[in-house]
């Protein structure tokens, strides 16, 4: 429906089986709409002009109904976390699906600037060694037959800042990731076990392997971790851009961080 001014418009989309919606993202291009439901093994991915939605359905992967959904940055890909079990990651030109059960569920997701490299947090990560924190890293490519892709996995350790090495030590979990726009730095929030939750910035370096150094630690304090971390996007990300500047909401408490990768 066109608003009187004829400068805007709104639609209503309904799900087919009238199900609640709990959790929705845009594509990057704002053309698709993926949504989750908490009961349904389905994503539905709405072309919002049409009005149409394509069914994805989960229930063949085994690993529970969705628990949250991420596009790629540069639309290519959607990733589905879920409430059971592991994820799946579908390419958006035929849609083929590759799923990965990793024995628990994922805590968050983050996806690099380019889309050339997915990180997670699972559950199920080994924490026995507790001088460094687990994330699954995962490198997309294209198969040889054009039609399909793959994914290459590496565990990577995000090593403790000394100023956090308790909190962390006492249990304390990744509860959200964010790169920033240049793809050099990560920020992770740190979930508390019995201490304090904490918000740190690593620096990535990929040669001669994948490694993450401590850069900052730009927030320790009591409670529960932000409910999400967010690096604002730049539209030009390069060594002579402006400083970063890094988003954390606490509930009503939003913390802007600048100047976060140094």
């Amino acid at each position: 429906r066109l608003f009187p001014d004829e400068s805007s418009w709104m639609t209503f989309l309904q799900h087919p089986r009238r199900k609640a919606a709990h959790a929705l993202t845009w594509c990057p291009f704002g053309r698709h709409l993926a949504a989750i439901s908490r009961d349904e093994a389905c994503v539905l991915v709405w072309d919002v002009a049409a009005r149409s939605a394509c069914p994805l359905h989960c229930s063949g992967l085994r690993l529970g109904n969705p628990k949250a959904v991420s596009w790629s940055p540069d639309g290519l890909y959607l990733l589905v976390t879920f409430q059971d079990d592991g994820f799946a990651i579908w390419e958006t030109k035929r849609w083929s699906c590759e799923s990965f059960a990793m024995g628990g569920a994922c805590r968050a997701v983050g996806w690099s600037p380019c889309a050339s490299m997915v990180v997670l947090a699972m559950d199920a990560a080994d924490t026995e060694n507790r001088d460094c924190q687990p994330l699954f890293v995962g490198t997309l490519y294209a198969a040889a037959d054009g039609a399909h892709f793959g994914v290459e996995w590496l565990l990577a350790s995000l090593p403790h800042a000394i100023e956090t090495r308790d909190v962390v030590c006492s249990g304390a979990t990744v509860a959200g990731l964010s790169f920033s726009p240049d793809g050099a730095t990560l920020a992770v929030a740190f979930e508390p076990g019995t201490g304090s939750s904490a918000v740190v910035t690593y620096q990535i370096r990929r040669q001669p392997s994948l490694t993450f150094s401590v850069a900052r630690v730009l927030d320790v304090r009591d409670g529960p971790a932000p409910d999400e971390i967010k690096f604002c996007p730049s539209p030009n990300p390069s060594p002579s851009a402006t400083a970063d500047v890094l988003s954390a909401l606490w509930g009503s408490d939003l913390t802007l961080f600048v100047g976060t990768s140094s």
